[in-house]
């Protein structure tokens, strides 16, 4: 638990203002072993530092934090958003990519000086519930990110946040509604796409914020009683009441 804990801070210092959204969740539950000896890092071309910007990649899997790593040399600071357990044995969410990022990533973030105040890049990854089929003797560790998960409109205000970039070729439904709060207090919306193109978006007020939920409801993740997403699926023949959704 001890190296799972270094590793954490070396994601979320004490000392940043944007530690206090970052999730534990992987890193508590590191007992794989990583597949690579090493992460190569995006160079990251589609934007620069900018003090009243704050950015999201959404993309699959470890290429979020390849990105993130990217960004970190430009100024940026990195916050992993992951909430679902990487698992043993077959996972509905390939998580893999996720691990070895967040372990030898944090050996790139202690090379690079990042300012306290520095802005943030928050990391999702976009096969968050878009996992393989889900069924007995899987490993359900799809998640979602909530309004919760992120930082208020008035707190980025506060901080001189005035636009977001969001990296990814399109919003899933969760970020959408996020994104939404955001844009109706005034906050400029980018979508970047992965061949660097940027262009504002209008995001439409949701038709019924029940409709939302319900869908997050229907979706049936599991939640994990350590925290985060992840519970494995009985077989059929384990006997007992079966897999409940919730």
């Amino acid at each position: 638990m001890k190296e799972q804990l270094e590793l954490y801070k070396k994601w979320a210092p004490d000392t940043s203002l944007w530690t206090q959204w970052a999730k534990p969740v992987v890193f508590m539950n590191l007992n794989t072993k990583p597949t690579c000896r090493a992460i190569n890092i995006s160079n990251v071309q589609w934007t620069s530092y900018a003090d009243n910007r704050l950015l999201i990649v959404d993309l699959a899997e470890g290429n979020s934090i390849k990105e993130g790593l990217g960004l970190a040399k430009k100024g940026y600071r990195p916050v992993p958003l992951f909430n679902g357990v990487p698992g043993e044995g077959r996972t509905a969410v390939s998580m893999k990519g996720i691990v070895n990022g967040l372990r030898y990533g944090g050996f790139i973030l202690e090379e690079t000086p990042l300012k306290v105040e520095a802005n943030p890049v928050f990391l999702l990854d976009s096969n968050r519930f878009k996992g393989a089929k889900v069924g007995p003797g899987i490993f359900d560790n799809r998640w979602c990110v909530v309004l919760q998960d992120m930082p208020s409109a008035s707190y980025l205000k506060k901080q001189g946040i005035k636009e977001i970039i969001v990296r990814t070729d399109e919003f899933q439904k969760d970020l959408k509604y996020i994104l939404y709060h955001y844009h109706k207090e005034g906050i400029i919306i980018y979508l970047c796409d992965k061949k660097g193109n940027k262009q504002i978006q209008k995001i439409a007020k949701p038709k019924n914020v029940s409709i939302f939920y319900r869908f997050l409801l229907l979706l049936g993740l599991a939640r994990n009683a350590a925290g985060g997403f992840g519970m494995s699926i009985p077989e059929a023949s384990s006997g007992g009441g079966g897999y409940r959704a919730g």
